[in-house]
C-alpha cells in the first residue's frame, strides 16, 4: 500500500467520530474472531488492516469504534481481546520502564507536576491536549467515570492552518526547535526538537506543553516569544466547538494517530463504586511515516515503517 503523509484535511467537531463508521463492521468482525479463540497470527484479514491504517495516516487521524462484543465481556476475555487487536493491528511499543505493553488508564492517587513528573495517566487530572511519544494511540473503555473524562480530539493540521493565517511570524517559530523535557526516561534530560515538520512526504506536530515548561527542572527557561508562541497555540487548540468529544461508555475504541490528531483528557471523579478505568496501547506499523533526526531521543528510530515509540 503506498501511502503519502502530507498535511491531511483539516476538520472540526465531532463530525470526525462519524468518518470511520465504513470500518465499524469489519472492526466488530475482527474482535469477534479473536473473542472466539482466533490468535491474532492466524486472522486472515489484511485488507481490513489496510483499510484501518490507511485511516489513521492519510485520512482523519482518528478511528472510533463503539463495540457490543467487548461491552458485553468481562474483565479477563475484555483485556485479552484488547491485547490481541493491538498486536494484529501493529508494533505494540513500551509504555513504561517496566516493559509493558498494555496499561491501565485509572486513577491511583499519584499527582503531576513540573518538578515532580508522574505519567498523566495514573492521575486523574485534566490532561491538556498533546501527543504520545508513539504513532498511534489505542484506548479502550472498560469503565466510564463517575464524573467528568471525556476524551477530546483536534485536528493538528486545522490548527497548524489556523495558526498560519493568524500571524506571518508563527509559521516560522512553529518550525524553530525548542526544549522538550524527556521525563527521566531517555539517556538524555531534554531534547530540541520543532512543534511542526512539512517535509514533501512527512507531515507532523508534535505538542505537549507540560514537557516543555518542565525543563526549568534542568535548569532552562523558556524564552518570551516561546512562551507565547506555545499560549498562541494553547488558545487556538481550545477554540470551542473546534474538536471533538467522546464520553466514554464501556467498549468504545479509539485509535489516535499521534501526529496529525491531538488528544486530551478532562478532570475526573470516581466514586465508590463507579472507577474510571481504560486501557491504553502504543503501536507503530509499516505504514507510519519519517520523523526528523532530531526525534530520535523520543521515538529512539526515525526511518518509516518499523518498530519505534514509547520507552526504553
Amino acid at each position: 500500500m503506498n501511502i503519502k503523509h502530507t498535511k491531511p484535511t483539516p476538520w472540526r467537531g465531532n463530525g470526525v467520530l462519524r468518518q470511520s463508521e465504513f470500518l465499524s463492521s469489519d472492526i466488530e468482525e475482527i474482535l469477534k474472531s479473536i473473542a472466539k479463540g482466533i490468535s491474532h497470527t492466524q486472522l486472515n484479514n489484511e485488507e481490513v488492516r489496510k483499510k484501518i491504517h490507511k485511516e489513521i495516516e492519510t485520512g482523519c487521524g482518528v478511528v472510533f469504534h463503539r463495540s457490543k462484543l467487548l461491552e458485553k465481556l468481562g474483565h479477563y476475555e475484555f483485556r485479552a481481546t484488547f491485547q490481541a487487536f493491538c498486536s494484529w493491528l501493529g508494533i505494540p511499543a513500551f509504555i513504561n520502564k517496566y516493559g509493558d505493553y498494555i496499561k491501565e488508564v485509572a486513577d491511583t492517587g499519584a499527582r503531576d507536576s513540573l518538578n515532580d513528573p508522574q505519567r498523566g495517566h495514573m492521575t486523574n487530572q485534566e490532561l491538556s491536549f498533546h501527543s504520545d511519544r508513539a504513532d498511534i494511540t489505542v484506548l479502550c473503555c472498560w469503565s466510564p467515570a463517575y464524573k467528568g473524562g471525556e476524551l477530546r480530539l483536534r485536528s493538528s493540521s486545522d490548527v497548524v492552518s489556523q495558526l498560519e493565517k493568524a500571524s506571518s511570524r508563527l509559521p516560522v517559530l512553529l518550525r524553530t526547535p525548542i526544549a522538550h523535557d524527556l521525563r527521566d526516561e531517555s539517556d538524555k534530560n531534554y531534547c530540541n526538537i520543532p512543534l511542526l515538520w512539512d517535509e514533501p512526504n512527512s507531515f507532523g506536530f508534535r505538542y505537549i506543553r507540560k514537557f516543555n515548561e518542565s525543563v526549568i527542572r534542568h535548569g532552562l527557561k523558556l524564552s518570551s516569544e516561546t512562551l507565547a508562541l506555545l499560549d498562541a497555540v494553547d488558545a487556538e487548540i481550545n477554540e470551542p466547538n473546534a474538536y471533538a468529544e467522546i464520553s466514554f461508555q464501556k467498549g468504545d475504541l479509539v485509535l489516535i494517530n499521534n501526529h496529525t490528531t491531538l488528544h486530551m483528557r478532562t478532570e475526573f471523579q470516581d466514586s465508590n463504586q463507579i472507577r474510571r478505568n481504560l486501557l491504553r496501547c502504543w503501536l507503530s506499523s509499516e505504514y507510519t511515516r519519517e520523523l526528523p533526526e532530531s526525534f530520535a531521543p523520543i521515538f529512539h528510530e526515525t526511518k518509516a515503517g518499523i518498530a519505534r515509540g514509547g520507552i526504553r
